[in-house]
């Protein structure tokens, strides 16, 4: 089951961050006024003028702003690409050359003493490379070309995990994510108190802290474009990383030999805000990078250990009429839907983009193998095929019930301090976070009744 692991990630004190020090504290200036304009305008219009003067285009209907749905407390992404007039299909927003893409390798050509640090980083924990490069450009103040971009940052990333304290950890109620900020955590203090002591010379003279580092690495991770698929380097895009998330966006962003562009893919009403696809992510992926969740997910999963202890604590708990059996073919069967042998992947999934039934076809495979009596599989139309069935479905319900109850509270609970309490932003994506796992398991027992009415009235 999952047992919740609190741990100490990193935290920022509420309304600062404590940039790079000591000598001075560098402050992204990002003030988005309500009406979806800058209160100083100034740092927008120096990033038009700037994407403008590189070669590169602005559409004067594309603006920087808060929309109206998080004005009217019901987004959760914050500051985006918001219409300033009627947008039809097919128009090009933004035109980005590739010299305004924000990438570590650029940034260690323009500051050759951040080459070190970043090859130091492994290549899986690329976010803290390009937020290395982030914090480079941030140092070298207005001389860094990428100055009116790193100014429209956010100050301070509430909503992502590795800022969390020991409450809002906790209050996930789910250890695979809690293991997840724990490895990013400690990785991240481990570095800047280790292996960036002392390092100056890429900074200004200025040295990066634990905090600063996180601010890099969640700029970095909300923010960066994979230029040739998932596996391949990763960039920062002014202005065009500023799109909000949505899975059925009403824009699109185009690479090409030249750059990179922000296409509308249906009309956009003014005031309307400017959306794109971030990827086909469950809400582990959306928390962990983005800092905010989807509700209704459909990429959304929760994941398993299959085992012989698991399967028989479900199996007893939901009823089913076949007692568990051992017999010699049942490895080789199991070993056919990876359940056993030496390449065995015991990970299985409630819900998920493969799983339109909202379990894992692999599971009521095993559990077939597991509930049949005899040497082989009977016919699944045969009296006893229909027992194996009911068996296997009844348990993988089971096991669906095991996991909601693990749970310290219940969704009506979660659904309920969302509504009636003050939380904090960190606080409140906990809860919404684990609202979404409750409730894709109760969808999951829902399914699996249903699946079971069918086949016992069959």
């Amino acid at each position: 089951m999952w047992q919740p692991v609190v741990t100490r990630s990193l935290r920022i004190a509420a309304g600062r961050l404590s940039a790079l020090q000591p000598t001075r504290t560098l402050a992204a200036t990002r003030s988005v006024g309500t009406d979806g304009g800058s209160e100083e305008g100034s740092a927008e219009e120096r990033l038009r003028q700037w994407v403008e003067a590189s070669g590169g285009t602005v559409h004067p209907g594309l603006r920087v702003g808060i929309p109206r749905s998080v004005q009217a407390g019901v987004g959760t992404q914050g500051a985006g690409l918001v219409a300033a007039t009627a947008l039809p299909e097919g128009l090009t927003l933004t035109e980005l050359p590739a010299q305004c893409f924000l990438t570590a390798e650029s940034a260690c050509t323009r500051h050759p003493a951040l080459t070190e640090v970043v090859e130091a980083v492994p290549e899986q924990l690329w976010p803290a490379r390009l937020g290395l490069a982030a914090l480079a450009e941030r140092a070298a103040g207005d001389e860094s070309p990428f100055a009116s971009y790193i100014q429209l940052l956010p100050v301070k990333f509430d909503g992502v995990p590795i800022f969390f304290g020991p409450e809002e950890i906790a209050a996930l109620q789910y250890a695979p994510v809690q293991h997840q900020i724990k490895l990013r955590g400690r990785f991240l203090h481990e570095f800047a108190t280790h292996r960036l002591l002392g390092v100056t010379a890429p900074f200004g003279g200025q040295l990066v802290q634990t905090d600063a580092l996180g601010w890099g690495f969640a700029a970095a991770s909300s923010r960066a474009f994979g230029l040739a698929g998932p596996s391949g380097p990763r960039a920062m895009l002014p202005l065009i990383d500023m799109a909000n998330h949505s899975f059925v966006g009403n824009a699109v962003v185009k690479f090409g030999s030249g750059g990179a562009k922000l296409v509308t893919v249906a009309p956009v009403a003014e005031g309307d805000e400017i959306l794109i696809s971030y990827g086909e992510h469950p809400n582990d992926h959306l928390l962990l990078d983005y800092g905010f969740v989807v509700g209704n997910n459909p990429r959304d999963s929760c994941p398993i250990q299959f085992s012989a202890q698991l399967v028989e604590m479900a199996r007893e708990m939901s009823g089913a009429p076949l007692p568990l059996t051992a017999a010699d073919w049942k490895a080789n069967a199991l070993e056919e839907v990876g359940l056993c042998g030496p390449t065995a992947s015991l990970e299985l999934h409630y819900g998920g983009n493969a799983h339109p039934g909202l379990v894992d076809p692999r599971l009521i495979a095993g559990l077939r193998v597991l509930f049949a009596p005899g040497d082989a599989l009977p016919d699944p139309g045969s009296a006893e095929g229909r027992k194996i069935e009911v068996s296997a479905w009844r348990t993988s319900k089971g096991i669906a019930e095991l996991l909601l109850a693990s749970f310290p509270t219940t969704a009506t609970e979660d659904a309920d301090a969302l509504a009636a309490e003050e939380l904090s932003r960190a606080m409140a994506v906990a809860h919404e976070f684990r609202l979404t796992k409750k409730r894709l398991l109760m969808k999951c027992v829902e399914l699996h009744s249903k699946v079971l009415d069918e086949i016992e009235s069959g």
